[in-house]
Order: C-alpha cells, then structure tokens, then sequence
C-alpha cells in the first residue's frame, strides 16, 4: 500500500517492496507453465513442478524490483517476472505438463501477452487470464 500506516490496524509498516496484482500474478502462473491458474490441477502442477522450479535470487520471488529511484517498479531482468526459473531441461519441463493435461485436459492456457503493460481480466468461463487490449474489436484474442 502507498502508505507507512496499516489501514486496517493502524500500526506502523515496514516497506515490503513491488508485488504483482492478483490478476497479474495469475497471468504470470499461466504463462510459465501453459496451464490454467485456477481449477482442480492447480495441486497436482504445484506438486509436479516443486522440484523442478527455483526462486529467483534477485528478485526474492517477486519478479519486480525497485528502481533506482524506489518510486516505480521494473520488471526482474534475471527471471523476466517471473519469480522463479525452472531447473530442468525444456523437455523435462514439456513432460510434467504433459502429465497435468494427461489427468486434465482442459488446463491448457494460452500465455498471456504483454502481462504488465495492458488491462488483465479473468475470464471466468475459460479460467484463464486474458489482457484486454490484445483483444480484438469482437472479443478475439
């Protein structure tokens, strides 16, 4: 928050640095790992991927970090905002994907283009993460 004051208890915080918006954060998901960012194979991913995956050093997992001037945000150069990197192979990467669509066939999730830079919008009837302006004039990405 923009302020040094809770607004809910009213106690002093501490600055925590940038964190990406919820909508944001599930744009991110779905575009590291192709998959959906809600639905019944969220556990299933999240279990897979554990050990496959590591955090980001330099941006502590956060995928923004402060600029100079600590009045703005950029995106992390080392992980390009994601907050983490995988630690394994493509090929074994594409094989644990393979075993979530394997179980769920309706995970798979378009990455999300340009995630920091337009209006993000859940779409509730495809539970997936979509920008709205690379939509088209008809709805069409």
């Amino acid at each position: 928050m923009g302020s040094p004051v809770c607004g809910t208890c009213g106690e002093p915080g501490e600055y925590d640095g940038w964190h990406p918006r919820m909508q944001e954060a599930m744009a991110l998901y779905q575009t590291h790992y192709l998959l959906k960012p809600i639905g019944p194979h969220r556990r299933m991913t999240d279990e897979l991927f554990a050990s496959a995956r590591a955090t980001c050093p330099a941006c502590a997992g956060r995928g923004l970090q402060d600029t100079v001037d600590r009045r703005s945000w950029q995106m992390c150069s080392s992980c390009l905002g994601f907050g983490s990197y995988f630690t394994k192979p493509t090929d074994q990467i594409e094989t644990l994907r393979r075993h979530v669509l394997a179980a769920y066939p309706d995970a798979a999730a378009d990455p999300v283009p340009d995630i920091f830079a337009g209006p993000l919008a859940v779409s509730v009837a495809k539970q997936e993460v979509v920008n709205l302006s690379a939509m088209g004039p008809h709805g069409n990405v």
